[in-house]
């Protein structure tokens, strides 16, 4: 909740209480959980190497247990790492990990997040045709509850819009805005470079 609300700092000092706390216990989920929320702390922080290391514990962590689902957060966070380094590539190898992984362990909703997460690869690479084919399968795929996944569905067509250079790419990004307001939330550190770009193209198509 506090990372969700941009306070980055009282999220980073809970994960890490969690993680010694749930060592202690020898509970790999809530290990692997609290390792998790140190990555998005070290992706906000744009600290790619903190990231990759609280990642290989997660790695490590699957592995001491034989329990494949520990290594949800590892793939993902991983995957957008890479893509928030512009390594596309690379991301886009990790986003289809992370899609078979979670496709093995009957998690659809992630399923479905990482067809948007990968749009924004297709995005940069150029590749808006396709880029609309997977925001389409996350938008199928999202909780009509889940607030933020379906902002997200909506800042990935507008900059689709936006790279068409259609207008309506404009009312579609205050609707994103609006919603995320409307929760008290602010945009994960991979969607917000993404968004802000996004709003300076929306703006150059006004001009």
């Amino acid at each position: 909740a506090a990372f969700k609300s941009g306070d980055v700092e009282t999220s980073r000092s809970l994960h890490g209480q969690a993680l010694a706390l749930a060592i202690e216990a020898q509970d790999p989920s809530g290990t692997a959980q609290a390792l998790g929320g140190l990555m998005r702390a070290a992706r906000r922080d744009r600290d790619f190497e903190e990231l990759e290391a609280l990642a290989a514990q997660g790695d490590g962590l699957a592995q001491a247990f034989d329990d494949p689902s520990l290594r949800r957060f590892p793939v993902h966070m991983r995957a957008e790492g890479l893509r928030m380094q512009g390594r596309l590539v690379e991301a886009r190898s990790a986003y289809q990990e992370s899609i078979a992984l979670n496709r093995s362990l009957g998690s659809e909703g992630m399923v479905a997040v990482e067809h948007g997460n990968l749009a924004w690869v297709e995005i940069a690479a150029g590749n808006l045709q396709r880029a609309d084919e997977l925001v389409s399968i996350c938008a199928d795929g999202v909780d009509t509850e889940y607030v933020y996944g379906r902002a997200f569905v909506l800042l990935t067509r507008a900059r689709i819009l936006a790279e068409r250079h259609d207008p309506a790419a404009r009312v579609t990004l205050d609707e994103a805005d609006a919603l995320l307001a409307s929760e008290g939330l602010v945009w994960d550190p991979a969607e917000e470079p993404s968004y802000l770009d996004t709003r300076r193209l929306v703006a150059s198509l006004q001009t």
